[in-house]
């Protein structure tokens, strides 16, 4: 699983900002604030027709997938964490 990180949602609004989209700077809100429920709460709440976005901490994710039964590695490549789980 590779994540993006809050980083990369941060440059998003910045570019929907600046550009005064105003769909694009909804969107863009809508994953920074569910990247926090999901750090903070374990929770992400669907967007349009049922998806779901948002930025992920490594520490959230791989809590999520240990309670789900996983061993799990982390690392970094580039920009992003990418987080490799086997079930157990």
């Amino acid at each position: 699983m590779t994540l993006h990180s809050k980083d990369i949602a941060a440059e998003d609004l910045e570019n929907a900002l600046r550009s005064r989209n105003i769909k694009q700077l909804i969107r863009a809100i809508y994953i920074l604030s569910n990247g926090y429920l999901l750090k903070y709460f374990g929770i992400v709440v669907p967007f349009q027709k049922g998806r779901y976005e948002s930025w992920q901490s490594a520490s959230a994710m791989k809590t999520l997938l240990i309670r789900s039964g996983f061993e799990v590695n982390t690392y970094e490549v580039g920009r992003h964490t990418v987080i490799e789980g086997r079930l157990i």
